[in-house]
């Protein structure tokens, strides 16, 4: 379903669907998985597997600057944070649920995700983006891997959003992303009506002292101390779509000096964007 390479390492990870090894062989078939691959170990198969969503994996992301560390996706719509420096069975350092979805980030299968700095945004059919602070998740890994230990807690979001009441197909965090300059905290949406980029500022100054600090769960439309601060509707794309001249979007980029997104679809086209 999904594949992202390890920033400063020669790993990659892939969501796919494995049969445990180690099972007996009366047990059921394959389970999704996070398979773990080296490039200096080309034909050896994965060098671990990562189970704990019950559905297939949707979606994954790397944290920049983290060797070890990376976010998954489920269409069981758990957002789940995994320390690959530890074993298997103890690797995954935190979860992110607080909404609608009781123990889940989200309540359908999560269709994206992006990790900036301290920030993880995440996506889902069920309408709505969140947006996370992993600065304590990440800092609890690095202390249990110290340890020799790990636990998963929960952690609500910094803020919720359903835009325009349709499915959200894919978020970009804008790079540099966090709690302090060089960039303005920001984030490209693309949702089955249009494009968006919103000013995140809002967001985030909820915890500025860690995901500790945070407010209540955000509820759908805004909270936990966020609003829409900026949330710019690129009326040609809703034009389309209604005139039914391609559909939407199905994936946004930042572009370097993070002033402009790029955006595609099935128009073969490459619309670029100031923001």
């Amino acid at each position: 379903m999904c594949m992202r390479a390890l920033p400063l390492s020669d790993a990659f990870a892939t969501g796919e669907d494995l049969a445990d090894p180690r099972a007996p062989a009366s047990a059921a078939g394959p389970r999704p998985t996070i398979a773990l691959y080296d490039l200096n170990r080309p034909t050896g198969g994965p060098v671990a597997t990562y189970r704990g969503h019950a559905d297939m994996v949707s979606a994954l992301a790397a944290a920049p600057g983290e060797a070890k560390v990376l976010a998954s996706g489920g269409g069981d719509g758990c957002v789940r944070l995994w320390d690959c420096r530890l074993a298997p069975e103890r690797a995954c350092v935190a979860s992110f649920a607080g909404g609608p979805g009781g123990g889940r980030a989200h309540v359908e299968l999560v269709s994206g995700l992006d990790v900036s700095g301290p920030l993880l945004a995440s996506c889902s059919m069920d309408k709505t983006m969140c947006v996370w602070d992993i600065r304590g998740a990440v800092a609890a890994a690095a202390a249990a891997s110290a340890a020799g230990g790990a636990g998963a807690g929960a952690r609500p979001p910094l803020a919720r959003h359903n835009l325009d009441g349709t499915d959200v197909l894919k978020v970009a965090l804008r790079p540099g992303s966090g709690y302090g300059p060089p960039a303005r905290p920001a984030a490209a949406l693309l949702t089955m009506s249009a494009a968006y980029v919103l000013d995140l500022s809002g967001a985030v100054e909820v915890a500025p002292g860690g995901a500790g600090a945070a407010a209540g769960p955000a509820a759908a439309g805004g909270g936990g101390g966020a609003t829409v601060v900026r949330a710019q509707l690129f009326a040609d794309v809703a034009e389309a779509v209604a005139a039914e001249q391609g559909g939407p979007y199905q994936d946004v980029r930042w572009l370097p000096g993070a002033q402009a997104i790029v955006c595609a679809g099935n128009t073969g086209r490459l619309d670029v964007m100031a923001t």
